[in-house]
């Protein structure tokens, strides 16, 4: 381990020495500047590099391929290529999930530039707190020290870790995945409404996703979330998908109480705890596939591969040697051990392809917000695969997917995998991700713009029926009315009407924050082992089960076997919304 350590601190002394101590580079006439993100230590989520590629030439177009991190040290190496037109500028981003290492990579033309772009890539961190991503605005009004007065852990530090933005928020990413590993994101109310629209937008996916969004001043909530909204003096908040949002109403961060600041950084801490070790299949292979199982026995078939090397040995050894030294033909010995070999391999190919097959398997499990009043589908999953040969293509995502692999720890160790993904046209996990014969896990998030619905009508006679228009069967459904009446369904194939039974239950109270609370506690259970759900469906919203996971990427393309659990949390249309 001491002669691991010191290579590692000899690579980064090697790589200090060659690395350009700018974050800009021109190479001919291709000029390449490059942004980190706030925070290098990160416990989850991904890190968004913006990187601005500029051709200065006035007749050429170039080729570009980017490289993070060039010097890897553990984790993954991301690539994209793009091309750049004469006289002008591409912007684009490169997303990092666990990585270590150092060094931006540029490629021109298949040719690798010697420079090197210093970019700090530390990775997956080890400070254990909340990741808070604080706005210029925020800072001005000493946000974070106000906060450190009253959220102090054991040691009486801070509670949380400080990202304090170096950008205006006018510069602020245009996809959710660059706020992806921050439990939390302050900034004023009128930097929300200095937001670009796309950043905008953006905010509004991660808050769906699980976030915890804090705005400072007076902020007008999105239609759907002001529903469910909880009023504790200068602070209301608002459940939204699976994530919070607060409002510090009054504008300064001075009159709130320490309840106030006990509740941001319980939100903080829930928008953490999905990834947590236990609510992440721990960090080793094994323990992840007993959790979700995609293959029951994995490993390597010891018994009939014992049984072939048995009869192989026999084969070769005394019944050759016997039955060729009857028909005084021992010379033949130079081509019967290599054929008798080259049979026993066949057999032992054989073999594997009969117990396990050619193609390989996933299981799905999938839990989705579906608010069809906004179109928005907001789904954390698991995908989970296992393939007795390593996949070629490997795993395929969109460019709005969260991936986090699970039950591998990252260390300096040589069994890390060396994982690489290419973010040219989709996020491609190439190497390293699922390798033959070995389970590999992946928590999944996304939020997106999606149409599928159940519609519900009732009748002259006060019966009421539902439409499955969700685009898969469905098979258990819990809907209440708008009365709080709670009825049932079960086996509603796509596309088809079922008439609903109604059920002793109906709502008196709501609880608010149950998708919130679905996300922070046990949601894999929730949908393995659903109960009744009457608990969970609140008026004008229903839960269906399926054995379909339409709102999850399958990743794995060419799956023989599949296995698909999945929870729908619907929220119908009310008066009023629009269409």
């Amino acid at each position: 381990m001491a002669a691991k350590l010191i290579n590692l601190l000899t690579a980064i002394l090697l790589l200090a020495i060659l690395v350009s101590p700018a974050r800009a580079k021109q190479y001919g006439d291709i000029v390449v500047e490059a942004a980190s993100p706030p925070n290098a230590e990160r416990s989850h989520g991904y890190g968004e590099y913006r990187i601005s590629v500029a051709n200065r030439s006035l007749s050429e177009r170039h080729r570009v391929t980017l490289t993070l991190p060039l010097q890897r040290y553990y984790g993954c190496t991301v690539t994209r290529t793009i091309t750049v037109e004469p006289s002008s500028t591409v912007n684009v981003s490169l997303f990092t999930s666990v990585a270590g290492g150092n060094g931006l990579g540029v490629e021109i033309d298949g040719q690798l530039q010697r420079e090197i772009i210093a970019v700090d890539v530390t990775g997956h961190g080890y400070d254990a707190r909340p990741q808070v991503l604080i706005s210029q605005g925020a800072s001005a009004r000493a946000f974070q020290s106000r906060a450190g007065a009253f959220l102090k852990n054991k040691e009486g530090n801070e509670s949380f870790y400080a990202a304090r933005s170096e950008t205006p928020v006018s510069e602020w990413s245009a996809t959710w995945l660059g706020y992806s590993s921050y439990d939390g994101v302050v900034l004023t109310a009128d930097e929300m409404r200095a937001l670009p629209e796309p950043a905008a937008s953006a905010l509004v996916r991660y808050v769906e996703c699980g976030g915890a969004l804090l705005v400072i001043g007076s902020w007008q909530v999105p239609q759907p979330w002001r529903i469910e909204k909880q009023q504790d003096g200068l602070l209301s908040t608002h459940n939204a998908g699976f994530g919070v949002c607060m409002v510090s109403e009054n504008g300064a961060v001075e009159g709130l109480s320490k309840p106030n600041w006990e509740a941001l950084g319980d939100a903080w801490e829930q928008s953490q705890s999905p990834w947590a070790p236990r609510a992440t299949l721990d960090r080793d292979t094994g323990s992840a596939n007993r959790v979700f199982p995609v293959m029951e026995n994995v490993g390597v078939p010891v018994r009939g591969l014992l049984l072939i090397m048995l009869v192989f040995v026999i084969l070769i050894g005394p019944v050759n040697l016997f039955v060729l030294s009857k028909k005084k033909k021992r010379m033949w010995l130079l081509w019967t051990v290599p054929l008798i070999s080259l049979l026993t391999c066949l057999a032992v190919s054989a073999y594997t392809v009969f117990s396990e097959g050619w193609g390989g398997r996933a299981r799905y499990l999938s839990y989705t917000i579906l608010d069809e009043r906004s179109h928005r589908a907001s789904s954390i999953g698991l995908n989970a695969f296992y393939a007795p040969l390593t996949p070629g293509d490997g795993l395929r995502y969109s460019t709005e997917t969260e991936i986090t692999a699970q039950g591998s720890g990252f260390d300096y160790s040589d069994n890390v995998p060396t994982r690489t993904a290419d973010w040219t046209e989709d996020q491609h996990l190439e190497t390293g991700w699922v390798t033959a014969r070995t389970p590999a896990h992946f928590v999944i998030r996304r939020s997106e713009t999606r149409r599928e619905r159940v519609t519900v009508t009732r009748s002259s006679d006060g019966s009421l029926s539902a439409v499955n228009g969700l685009g898969v069967p469905i098979r258990n459904l819990w809907l209440a009315d708008e009365k709080g009446i709670v009825y049932k369904g079960s086996d509603i194939a796509a596309g088809a009407s079922a008439i609903l039974e109604m059920t002793k239950e109906h709502l008196v109270t709501v609880k608010d924050g149950a998708f919130r609370s679905a996300f922070t506690g046990d949601w894999m259970r929730q949908v393995q082992q659903p109960s009744s759900s009457a608990d969970l469906v609140r008026p004008r919203t229903y839960i269906a089960d399926l054995d379909a996971c339409p709102f999850l990427e399958e990743g794995l393309k060419g799956v023989k076997q599949k296995k698909c659990e999945a929870r729908v949390f619907g929220i119908m249309k009310g008066p009023g919304d629009e269409n």
